[in-house]
């Protein structure tokens, strides 16, 4: 079985976000991110608490296994329409966050990326948001 630090890693990686930003969002130094991930030095409370909004999941960090069910985007199962409108949404809503405008190809690039995490059940609505916001 891999180590905390291990899947702190993955989790990392699995939401498409460099060290540098991670430390940024989770309220760390980058080289404190770094001693973490090589289990040099073990993470408090309010930094699992700010990777966790951020969409990590915290309970697979800390005993490796996934959570089942998360409340996501509170979705029996959206059709392909659905998850469609709901991404453009998702979109338009952290672009307007961010008061950012993208040309059409960016924005369905965007588009695309988010409608693809929201069939990642550990994803929310408002994790994909600030993923948008950051990238944009």
């Amino acid at each position: 079985m891999n180590t905390f630090f291990e899947r702190l890693k993955e989790e990392r990686i699995r939401l498409g976000i460099n060290q540098a930003d991670f430390a940024e969002m989770a309220g760390v130094q980058r080289r404190a991110q770094v001693n973490y991930e090589s289990g040099e030095r073990t993470p408090d409370a309010k930094y699992l608490e700010h990777i966790a909004s951020a969409g990590v999941d915290v309970l697979y960090l800390i005993t490796g296994e996934r959570r089942e069910a998360r409340v996501g985007f509170e979705r029996p199962a959206l059709g392909d329409r659905e998850r469609l409108a709901l991404a453009i949404e998702v979109v338009t809503e952290g672009l307007e966050q961010a008061d950012r405008y993208l040309p059409p190809h960016k924005f369905s690039e965007l588009v695309l990326a988010a409608y693809d995490l929201m069939a990642d059940p550990v994803q929310t609505r408002d994790n994909i948001i600030q993923l948008v916001r950051r990238v944009a």
